[in-house]
């Protein structure tokens, strides 16, 4: 299982949605935080299903209505379960469900 983070502005445009897909293909990423997207919530769904399509995902929940914190992970290799969230934390538990491991 791969795990990785990228604090990645301008998540709005299509050119940085490109590089998040191709960095998860090249690199046989599992789960993604991907910090400061400042993607408003209106645009959310959108790029979520054309950047990784079939992938899940956890949002921040922020006060000014931008989702700065994703976590998105393949649902085919692990689980993601939240399990505390702030202003700033999205703190989560990630399961192989191919070998069952924490």
């Amino acid at each position: 299982m791969f795990i990785s983070s990228w604090n990645i502005r301008g998540l709005n445009q299509p050119p940085k949605q490109k590089e998040i897909t191709n960095f998860v293909r090249n690199n046989h990423i599992d789960v993604l935080g991907i910090i400061e997207s400042k993607v408003r919530k209106e645009n959310q769904q959108k790029i979520q299903t054309s950047m990784l399509p079939g992938w899940e995902y956890l949002v921040s929940n922020t006060i000014d209505n931008s989702k700065r914190i994703w976590v998105t992970w393949n649902p085919k290799r692990v689980q993601v379960t939240s399990m505390k969230e702030t202003k700033q934390i999205l703190h989560v538990s990630v399961l192989d469900t191919q070998s069952s491991k924490w």
